[in-house]
């Protein structure tokens, strides 16, 4: 079984022939959204059934047949079921007894033994029905499901009927840049996929995936419609081993398909998968089949979840040059009335998706393609604050990643684009310092300071400047303007933190540790206050000040959340560890982060070389004290 590792807290199955064709589908609850997920089974085997209904007598057998044993003969081997009230935790089964008769397609007779102890025979059922079996009669009555219920709605308002819910068309009204893909070569090398100024169709397909067979099949039929509209299809198979990838050639060619075709690696289909993540806040995992139409330009325009047809994506082209009021109209599934125009795409989100899931160099290439494709087609659909905001996320990932250099060249275009944007300036000046050989003082914040004198009841301008002074080691100067901000919001996480910082840095370490407990307080999710009490807990040289299990607890957390990628979380969690004793595991965790740092593209040997020197300690059994605490 295959396609139901889902992210969700699942809580109850029930099987069921939902759609009356044969085989069972499945009802599942959830504790978590979504609450309920209906999953229809469309395998193409052609196997027979046959479903059986309950009715006892009413006096000496309850009407419902409960406790009724079933057993279908003229098999290979008998088929036994027992009718019960109900299966499964929370669900309640359907009354039906369904039996998989595989390629049979003789009669068979069914044995009942009912409740009461008595037995009873009904001979001669064709297979591939539905049958009442009633006790006493002797007869199986055949019965026809309900006729669909489809137009039950139809005048029921003004939302139309959906496309199946295995088959999902979404219509992104502007678009978002196609991430960069990457396909395996038949000699295990990785190379860019690279795509033709035309239209394109992606198709992301598995060799185990029966409708992902049935719709290349069809596409293939169809393939002269595609050449004549002028659009390129490419087919990816995303089996993730070798013994896969191989079959899937024959495969295509026992279907016929005369596409383009690539083998792609597991980031290639993460990638997608991120991308329509994105798109809505569902955040379900991408299915196959699953297609992707990309125009001309490189940006993914509509997003087929599910099969679709040749003659869907034909006629869908016509979208690709549409006025942004036909867009408006078909990125809806129903028609209304607007109040106000649809936000434009932002890649900023998908970026962020990235981001949380640990993927911090993938999510700047993501947005440094998307202000490349965005400056050089849609510069005349965007604002500068627009631009801005984006060049402002991909500075802020490059200097997450130490390219410190590159991310100061990245704020100085954002500034360009807005160059009232406290934010940017705040980071230029900060990471200006970084690279500054010469000791002045930069310039953003000297900037910063002079705006300050002008408007200071600015709080927004303050706590910029007294951010920009902690980081570049200025605490002194900064304290007081943290502390009258702190007073005036008492809530505000990111104040309380940097105040705690300034605390710590003019020696007042009581201080500082009561504003880190409170900054955690307001927000236990605040990464950087829930380190700074671990790292105090776990190394202060006071062992009063100690608490080893509170840190490994805290710095365990951030870990996780982090998935294990944060030297400084790890180097942490390392150390409560070995305030405890726990001293093979913080070995462990100091490799871990030697290895994520070694496999940085931005290499820092001398904080390497801190973290082997930890090792050795932590290997001798000794902990580490901070003395600069």
């Amino acid at each position: 079984m295959s396609g139901l590792d889902f992210a969700e807290d699942g809580r109850a199955i029930s099987p069921v022939d939902w759609d009356f064709d044969g085989d069972l589908d499945l009802w599942i609850t959830n504790r978590t959204a979504p609450r309920t997920r209906l999953m229809l089974n469309q395998s193409a085997t052609k196997n027979s059934y046959i479903a059986l209904n309950l009715e006892g007598n009413g006096t000496t057998t309850n009407r419902d047949a409960i406790g009724a044993r079933v057993e279908v003969l003229g098999l290979t081997k008998p088929h036994i079921q027992t009718k019960y009230a109900g299966e499964s935790f929370l669900s309640q089964s359907s009354s039906w007894l369904h039996f998989g008769l595989g390629t049979h397609t003789g009669t068979v007779d069914v044995l009942v033994r009912w409740p009461n102890a008595s037995a009873e025979r009904f001979s001669a059922i064709k297979p591939g029905g539905y049958y009442l079996l009633r006790q006493g009669s002797g007869q199986a009555q055949p019965w026809s499901p309900p006729k669909d219920g489809a137009a039950f709605a139809a005048n029921d308002g003004p939302i139309a009927s959906a496309t199946s819910p295995s088959q999902v068309r979404l219509v992104l009204a502007g678009g978002l840049p196609l991430p960069d893909l990457t396909e395996i070569l038949p000699n295990n090398q990785e190379q860019a996929i690279a795509f033709t100024k035309k239209p394109t169709l992606i198709n992301v397909w598995a060799t185990w995936c029966q409708p992902c067979h049935e719709e290349l099949a069809a596409w293939s039929k169809q393939a002269k419609a595609f050449q004549q509209a002028g659009l390129e299809v490419i087919t990816l198979n995303a089996d993730e081993d070798e013994a896969g990838r191989k079959k899937s050639v024959a495969i295509l060619k026992k279907l016929g398909s005369p596409f383009r075709a690539a083998a792609v690696t597991p980031s290639t289909v993460r990638r997608l998968d991120i991308l329509q993540r994105a798109t809505l806040d569902l955040w379900e995992p991408l299915p196959v089949p699953s297609s992707f139409l990309v125009d001309s330009q490189g940006y993914v325009r509509i997003i087929y979840k599910g099969g679709i047809t040749a003659a869907q994506v034909v006629d869908d082209l016509t979208l690709l040059n549409a006025n942004p009021a036909k867009l408006r109209s078909a990125a809806v599934p129903f028609p209304g009335k607007w109040t106000h125009d649809p936000s434009a795409p932002d890649p900023i989100r998908v970026t962020i998706q990235f981001v949380d899931h640990a993927l911090i160099e993938e999510g700047l290439a993501y947005i440094q393609k998307a202000v490349r494709l965005d400056q050089q087609y849609r510069s005349s659909q965007y604002s500068n604050t627009d631009l801005a905001d984006r060049l402002f996320v991909a500075g802020t990932l490059l200097a997450s990643q130490g390219k410190q250099e590159a991310a100061i060249k990245t704020y100085q275009q954002a500034s360009k684009f807005n160059p009232t944007d406290q934010r940017i300036l705040s980071a230029l000046a900060s990471h200006t310092s970084k690279v500054s050989s010469t000791g002045s003082k930069p310039k953003p914040l000297t900037e910063l300071t002079e705006q300050l004198r002008g408007n200071p009841t600015d709080a927004k301008l303050a706590e910029q400047v007294a951010v920009t002074m902690v980081r570049e080691g200025q605490a002194k100067q900064a304290l007081p303007i943290l502390s009258k901000l702190v007073q005036s919001q008492p809530k505000h996480v990111n104040l309380r933190f940097y105040h705690g910082v300034a605390l710590q840095r003019t020696g007042n370490l009581s201080g500082a540790i009561a504003s880190f407990e409170q900054a955690h307080k307001i927000d236990p999710a605040h990464a950087l206050s829930a380190n700074s009490l671990a790292w105090i807990g776990a190394t202060h040289p006071d062992a009063k000040l100690r608490n080893g299990k509170r840190a490994v607890a805290l710095a365990q957390q951030l870990c996780e959340r982090t998935q294990y990628r944060n030297p400084s979380f790890l180097m942490t969690l390392a150390a409560a560890q070995a305030e405890v004793g726990s001293f093979p595991a913080a070995a462990d965790n100091i490799k871990r982060a030697i290895q994520v740092m070694r496999a940085a593209k931005q290499k820092r040997p001398a904080d390497i070389k801190v973290l082997e020197t930890r090792l050795k300690l932590y290997q001798s059994g000794q902990h580490f004290r901070d003395a600069s605490l």
